[in-house]
């Protein structure tokens, strides 16, 4: 059912953000939390007027490339954000879709440039990047 809809309907600064919250824990906007949180009444709502026009793609997206564990409801969506805030996954970047290449490749730098923990100090030192939104 998902196959036959491309995910570049998906504008770039939203795939930034979703390749975002996937890969290191990004908290979303409101939109795609409640895309992510599985709320289509509160997506509709939040979604402008280029996404409301293409919120089957969105689940599509999540569907097919989101990691399992990270949507279905707000609390997996606030699970994530913490799970993968201290643990950013650069595996998960090769998840995504092809025509995406140029969002990934700003995520892949962006989470490489963050600085490693000092040695012994046994707390992160790492936040989650601010997606880009408009």
């Amino acid at each position: 059912m998902y196959d036959a809809i491309d995910s570049r309907l998906i504008p770039p600064h939203m795939r930034c953000s979703m390749i975002q919250y996937a890969c290191a824990g990004t908290p979303p906007g409101g939109f795609l939390s409640a895309v992510y949180s599985n709320d289509l009444m509160e997506a509709a709502g939040r979604a402008d007027a280029t996404n409301i026009r293409i919120l089957a793609a969105y689940a599509a997206v999540c569907y097919s490339w989101m990691p399992r564990g990270s949507v279905g409801s707000s609390e997996r969506v606030r699970a994530w954000c913490e799970k993968m805030r201290d643990a950013p996954s650069l595996p998960l970047l090769e998840k995504f879709p092809a025509a995406w290449a140029d969002e990934v490749r700003e995520t892949r730098r962006l989470i490489e440039s963050w600085p490693e923990p000092a040695i012994g100090d046994g707390e992160p030192t790492k936040e989650a990047p601010v997606a880009d939104t408009p």
